[in-house]
């Protein structure tokens, strides 16, 4: 089923991204959660064409959501601007997100949160990277870098923020419930399997919180969060490996983990 969706969105100009280019082309699962679709201005009057396309072949429910695009999209990317969901069949579940912009718009938002989301393919590239974050930007072959550690279900966190540091109290506020989010969105990878390489919550990420300023407790708000997600993935090594602490730190410096 999935299949034939995903030839569809290509041939409509769309591009599909997210956890499903992820899981099912990158580490080779046949597992995910839903299918990321990503609509470019210039096609958005082709939505009912295509949502007329899949009834052809599925039983087809849809639901227009704003909401869901300031919530859960739209905290990362600013083009987004509404989210149509469609679920085929009563099982297979479709986000359907309209982008204010075209494709190198988007690429070029570097709005990513974490390294194995940055995927993506579309109708001229059956599998890229969005952009390469700063983190990798000395390396010689990032991309490489990037899914080998995917496939072996290892993930960094890239997020850069995109606003002007001195700004006012709301938007440092705003920035640090998307740090919030991030750090979300890691804990979620690791109680699924995943391993967290380095920090999951930055020092660009907690500067948000000095902005936001003393009368703010974001930051004692997110070093609290950053202790629970160290302490859920140090529980899930040790019932993976049932070794030893000590041992797991000395695996972990030598793989530089």
């Amino acid at each position: 089923m999935e299949n034939r969706v995903v030839d569809l969105c290509l041939a409509m100009d769309y591009w599909v991204f997210g956890g499903y280019v992820r899981d099912v082309f990158v580490c080779s699962k046949r597992e995910f959660n839903d299918i990321d679709i990503c609509v470019p201005r210039s096609k958005h009057g082709t939505v009912d064409h295509f949502i007329n396309a899949l009834s052809v072949f599925y039983t087809v429910d849809v639901t227009r959501d704003t909401k869901l695009a300031d919530m859960k999209y739209g905290a990362m990317s600013k083009g987004i601007k509404a989210v149509v969901k469609i679920t085929l069949n009563s099982q297979l579940k479709l986000d359907l997100c309209l982008f204010d912009g075209g494709l190198d718009d988007w690429r070029n938002e570097h709005s990513v949160d974490l390294s194995c989301n940055l995927f993506y393919m579309s109708r001229s590239t059956p599998l890229g990277l969005r952009y390469i974050p700063k983190i990798y930007r000395y390396l010689a072959a990032p991309a490489r870098k990037i899914i080998e550690m995917t496939r072996n279900g290892i993930f960094e966190v890239v997020y850069e923020t995109q606003a002007e540091r001195d700004c006012s109290y709301s938007k440092a506020v705003a920035e640090c419930r998307k740090a919030q989010y991030v750090m979300w969105r890691a804990k979620k990878l690791i109680q699924r399997g995943w391993f967290l390489k380095g920090k999951v919550l930055t020092d660009d990420m907690f500067d948000w919180t000095v902005e936001a300023g003393a009368q703010s407790d974001w930051g004692e708000r997110l070093e609290r969060f950053e202790e629970e997600i160290e302490a859920l993935q140090k529980d899930a090594q040790a019932d993976a490996t049932q070794l030893p602490q000590g041992v797991r730190d000395s695996v972990r410096r030598k793989l530089d983990l």
